[in-house]
């Protein structure tokens, strides 16, 4: 199916930090997961309405009325990556703490890895505005609200009505995909490195694994 670009994207480094297990589900499945709208944290996710509609006029002045797509929560499903050309230690700290791995892409790159996705997907980078009552977007699962600006983030969506699941795993060509996997800066993950240098050659890629060296002194 078609990968269609909601609008243009800054050429950053795309990062999805981790932990172990769910690599270790990317790997073995070759596929990305996608989650549900509706179970990300932030309540606020796809409330906007979608759109304005016409609704004739007073005293001459153009009237609109708020259209809300009431199943938007429940129809759109998310993948998501951070954006930026260097690491974040608040991303690692909040996604990959306890396990953690950073693999590292380009829009290009996930452009290729889901070319044979049986889904139409959108990605967009999302904008962070303050969404109030009569807030109108016509893609309100790329809007965020500020608090959630250092997130910095680019979404791969699609829409199922008749998925009904939390989550889906959705096909993928996990060589095209991954540029490079990083692991955790923290010390005590130094010797997990050879092991899952060993565990991604076994699923026949060959792609540099090195622990990062965020927390490094040159």
């Amino acid at each position: 199916m078609a990968i269609r670009i909601h609008q243009p994207i800054e050429n950053r480094t795309l990062w999805r930090y981790m932990s172990l297990e769910k690599l270790l589900w990317l790997l073995q499945r070759n596929s990305l997961y996608f989650t549900q709208l509706k179970q990300f944290k932030d309540p606020y996710e796809g409330t906007a309405p979608v759109a304005l509609q016409w609704a004739g006029k007073v005293d001459q002045d153009p009237v609109f009325t708020p259209i809300k797509d009431e199943h938007v929560r429940d129809h759109i499903y998310v993948n998501c990556w951070h954006s930026n050309n260097d690491e974040s230690a608040a991303m690692w700290s909040v996604y990959s703490k306890t396990s953690g791995v950073a693999i590292t892409t380009t829009l290009a790159r996930l452009q290729a890895a889901l070319t044979d996705a049986p889904q139409e997907i959108e990605i967009a980078a999302v904008q962070y505005e303050a969404i109030a009552p009569g807030f109108a977007a016509g893609s309100p699962w790329t809007i965020k609200r500020p608090s959630f600006a250092h997130e910095r983030e680019v979404r791969a969506v699609f829409r199922d009505p008749g998925c009904g699941q939390v989550g889906i795993g959705i096909p993928v060509d996990v060589a095209a995909l991954i540029e490079k996997i990083l692991v955790s800066p923290e010390p005590e993950f130094d010797p997990w490195v050879e092991v899952v240098a060993d565990v991604v050659a076994k699923y026949g890629l060959t792609v540099t694994v090195k622990q990062s060296d965020l927390y490094i002194l040159f």
